[in-house]
């Protein structure tokens, strides 16, 4: 069994009691009902703390539910290292030795039942979604992916039907069908100035051109609020977070075409075969304000040392590495919606990452709305609330932090 003296004192010494208080009742209330049915409300009543005690601790649910599953994480990876640092840094006995020390780690898990019962409600909110998605033991995903390291993994969730998406071609095809409707694409065209009269905004863009319509989508980007502001809008509060990817050559002689997608539920990093490299990221998020995006050698550097702990792939050779930015709202849901204060301007926004995924169904559900319509039926079957993604939402129209 897994004894007190095992778990990392690091993780205790520095949580306050009503922080160790709400972090505790947070893995009950969240692997009792899952993250959605959840409710700050009865993480409070489980801690025996106020809802405003807890936000002052957390910064919303999210982020509370992040928390406890890096903890989680952290404290079930120390308690392993501490079992075989104790069994094994010093073999007496080999035959002896290593049957206590695989008997330990084999019952350790007991000692995390709030942990993985809370993984396991996360695979099971997912699945109403995404029906194919199950959990996987160790041994099952060291066959998936065999680069995996031995011990390294406690519980795994898979997709067996996700798919690959050509993301140029996606988009391609996306331009030619707004071209083949008579749209136009204004390239290198910064939006200036705006002002609406009778009824129609007329833009000025950078060029000196002027554009008229009834209506403005904002669909900016990392830009929104500063367009926001051009027409009087009160912006969201967009977080434009860097994402940075390098490539990695695959082992040689390494098959990589059947090998999944994979990542650590902690986030520090994910790995995805291509041809005869691996793409590559330290799943970082840092805010920087709109523009330009530059890799971060330091979380290169990180992300390689979490490969190394990871996986038997333990190239330093950085092949190619590039940036990108990932716009997310204050309570990381999409924005799409009319403006509560400002007449014809409508905001599509927030997409986080998900743009290419989420576009069909983003699209439609902007469309509907600007038309005056209901969400689309198989959308609203799925759990699509207008009031979710509405910009004038609870949390949304605040000053932009960046």
């Amino acid at each position: 069994m897994v004894t007190p003296e095992v778990m990392p004192a690091a993780l205790n010494r520095g949580l306050p009691e009503k922080r160790r208080a709400i972090a505790q009742a947070a893995r009950t209330v969240f692997g009792r009902e899952g993250f959605s049915r959840a409710s700050v409300d009865s993480i409070a009543a489980e801690a025996g703390v106020s809802k405003r005690t807890i936000y002052n601790h957390y910064a919303d649910k999210e982020q509370l539910f992040l928390s406890v599953i890096l903890e989680g994480s952290a404290l079930v990876a120390d308690t392993h290292m501490r079992i075989a640092e104790r069994h094994l840094r010093k073999i007496l006995n080999l035959e002896e030795d290593l049957i206590s020390f695989g008997m330990e780690w084999a019952s350790s898990p007991t000692a995390f039942t709030d942990h993985f019962a809370l993984v396991r409600a996360l695979q099971a909110e997912v699945s109403a979604l995404v029906p194919d998605v199950h959990l996987v033991e160790p041994d099952e995903a060291q066959q998936l992916n065999p680069l995996l390291r031995a011990g390294y993994v406690e519980l795994g969730m898979l997709e067996p039907g996700a798919m690959e998406i050509d993301v140029h071609a996606v988009h391609q095809g996306y331009v030619r069908g707004l071209r083949d409707r008579k749209g136009h694409i204004q390239a290198s065209a910064k939006l200036v100035d705006a002002s609406r009269s009778a009824g129609v905004w007329t833009v000025t863009d950078s060029a000196g051109e002027r554009h008229q319509a009834p209506v403005i989508v904002n669909a900016a980007g990392a830009w929104v609020d500063e367009v926001a502001v051009l027409v009087g809008a009160t912006p969201i509060g967009i977080l434009p977070l860097r994402r940075t990817i390098f490539m990695l050559g695959a082992p040689e002689g390494l098959e990589t075409s059947g090998l999944p997608l994979t990542g650590d539920i902690d986030a520090t990093f994910y790995m995805k075969p291509e041809g005869p490299q691996f793409l590559c990221s330290p799943a970082d998020e840092v805010l920087q304000s709109p523009g330009d995006a530059r890799p971060d050698e330091t979380e290169i550097a990180r992300a390689l040392d979490a490969l190394e702990s990871a996986t038997t792939v333990n190239s330093r050779h950085v092949r190619s590495s590039w940036a990108g930015l990932r716009s997310f709202t204050p309570d990381r849901m999409p924005v799409v919606g009319f403006d509560p204060a400002v007449e014809g301007f409508f905001w599509f926004a927030g997409q986080g990452g998900y743009g290419i995924q989420t576009a069909p169904a983003m699209a439609r559900s902007g469309a509907a709305l600007i038309r005056g319509e209901n969400l689309p039926e198989d959308l609203r079957a799925k759990g699509l609330v207008a009031a979710d993604v509405a910009p004038g939402r609870a949390g949304m129209s605040i000053p932009a932090v960046h």
